[in-house]
């Protein structure tokens, strides 16, 4: 069973233990402490191994424990490039105490970076969800509820991460929203960085399209 390739051997060593519960349940041999995976056994079940081997596979430092982004900015100490700990998903510490927010897009493309100077985790944690639903679509995974994310969706409307399993229909609320909600410091300068980095991408990302088109003659 391919589970794709991970930055690093611990998160390499958790992406085996996620999928080998999955697989072979409470007799499965794991690298780390079972305790510490007690809290993703609503998403396990509710997955499946299907879903949490294509989780896998694209390149996700898997599901981000509960608190794991005030974790994060309480740590410190993390060298530039470092994934953040707890399983944090898309961000990276940055260079000043910053941090970096990478998300995925669809088809398996390289890693694109939303920005390196978010001041907090949280906040980085918050943006990455948001690009991430954005580029991915609804089968994104986010670090928080995906019904944060979602006009007229209450707090219990998504169990997992996962706002396709959610069942989830509205419209994304605006960035600034989520992050004035959620109580993220300096929200507004925040989403700012946001747009400014997601209208680099997609401007980026037009030149390489009207390059290739011109290659090929269309």
């Amino acid at each position: 069973m391919y589970l794709g390739g991970h930055a690093a051997e611990e998160e390499a060593a958790r992406a085996y233990d996620i999928a080998a519960q999955c697989v072979f349940g409470d007799a499965s041999t794991l690298n780390y402490p079972r305790s510490g995976y007690a809290e993703f056994a609503a998403i396990f079940a509710e997955l499946g191994k299907e879903g949490i081997v294509a989780h896998l596979r694209r390149g996700s430092r898997g599901f981000a424990a509960p608190g794991a982004a005030a974790a994060a900015d309480a740590a410190g100490g993390l060298a530039p490039g470092e994934p953040a700990p707890g399983g944090l998903l898309g961000v990276r510490a940055a260079a000043d105490g910053k941090w970096e927010v990478r998300v995925v897009p669809l088809g398996g493309a390289a890693p694109v970076s939303l920005g390196a100077a978010y001041p907090t985790a949280v906040a980085a944690a918050r943006v990455h969800d948001a690009a991430a639903l954005r580029l991915q679509g609804r089968s994104a995974f986010t670090n928080h509820p995906a019904a944060e994310y979602f006009e007229g969706a209450g707090a219990g409307a998504a169990s997992n991460s996962n706002a396709a399993a959610g069942g989830l229909t509205g419209a994304l609320r605006p960035l600034l929203d989520v992050l004035t909600s959620a109580g993220v410091p300096d929200a507004s300068a925040v989403a700012a960085a946001f747009e400014e980095a997601e209208g680099a991408r997609t401007a980026a990302a037009a030149a390489s399209n009207a390059a290739l088109d011109a290659a090929l003659g269309l």
